[in-house]
């Protein structure tokens, strides 16, 4: 399993959003998203962000399951509330 920095990861990633998008409303929004699949990730599997990500990555879990269970567990306790 390939260990890295989820940390940076995503500042990096949001950092990219802020030099596309030049709006801080779109990097907020994205960490928040960031943040509620990292509290799904938490609960459903038990594990932190990062050990997902890594079996992800390294193709030991089906990452279009994990999106859409992510996808419906959205929809029924964020949207639907």
């Amino acid at each position: 399993m390939t260990e890295f920095n989820v940390e940076k990861l995503i500042s990096d990633y949001l950092d990219s959003v802020y030099v596309i998008s030049h709006s801080q409303a779109s990097v907020d929004s994205y960490k928040s998203s960031i943040d509620h699949f990292s509290k799904f990730i938490q609960s459903k599997y038990e594990k932190p962000l990062d050990q997902i990500l890594s079996l992800m990555k390294d193709e030991s879990i089906d990452r279009y399951k994990i999106f859409q269970e992510f996808v419906i567990y959205h929809y029924l306790f964020i949207i639907v509330r």
